[in-house]
This record gives C-alpha cells, structure tokens and sequence, in this order.
C-alpha cells in the first residue's frame, strides 16, 4: 500500500513539473529565433504593450532594424514614441561591430643602455639614455 502511494505521488510530481519546463524551453527558444523588426516593434506598440516591456524585448531579442531616416520616420508616423525610437536606433548602433583601428606597425625598439656607478657607499644602476 505505501508503495502504491509512493509511485503515485511521483507520478503527479512529474506530470506537474514536466509541462512547465518543455513550455519555458519551447518559449525560450521560439523567442531566441525570431528577430525583431520595425514592423514588430509597431505591432507591439499598437497591441498596447508597456514600453518598457519592448525595450526589454529589443534589447534581449535578436534584432534587424531599419534605421535609415525612412525607417525612422515610418515608426513615427506608426505612432511610436520617440523614446522607442530612440532605443532601436541605439541598439543597431550597440550590434554593429566596432571599426577596426588603423595603426601603423612600430619600429624595433632599441633596448637603453646602462651604466653601473660603484662608489664607496653601494652600487647603483644608472639608465643612460644616448642618442643616435
């Protein structure tokens, strides 16, 4: 009889918590594939969604935003606010990667000459520096 109670309880258990956990892994990845666009972003500001919800979605989304002045002028006249619009111009500025500095190659370096001076209270090293 206990052990009767014992299966029947662990039967419960997983089939409480196994749901639960397949329905976060499958959220989870649907929402790391699908990338945010201009016309999402008006979607869910016309669908009434908090805007501090859809920053937290920009900025944990992948993203593929029109930022040219067109695309930019579209999402205002969608009827998206400036503080939005702000956040996705940023956000394409923060995914782009940094532009490779140009540097020019350094020369050998010349290792400096030193000297010892010995006197009669210690030794000390001097760093003599000639030039050419």
């Amino acid at each position: 009889m206990r052990a009767l109670f014992i299966v029947i309880t662990g039967l419960v258990a997983v089939l409480v918590l196994v749901p639960p956990v397949s329905a976060q892994a499958y959220t989870v990845t649907v929402l790391s594939r699908e990338k945010l666009t201009n016309d999402s972003i008006v979607k869910l500001a016309r669908a009434g969604f908090d805007e501090l919800f859809i920053i937290e979605r920009i900025h944990n989304s992948r993203t593929d935003f029109d930022t040219s002045v067109e695309g930019l002028i579209a999402l205002k006249q969608a009827g998206v606010s400036e503080d939005l619009i702000h956040v996705v111009a940023q956000e394409e500025l923060r995914r782009q990667p940094p532009a490779p500095i140009e540097t020019q190659p350094a020369g050998i370096a010349q290792a400096a000459k030193a000297r010892v001076e010995k006197s009669w209270w210690g030794t000390r090293w001097v760093r003599a520096l000639t030039s050419r």
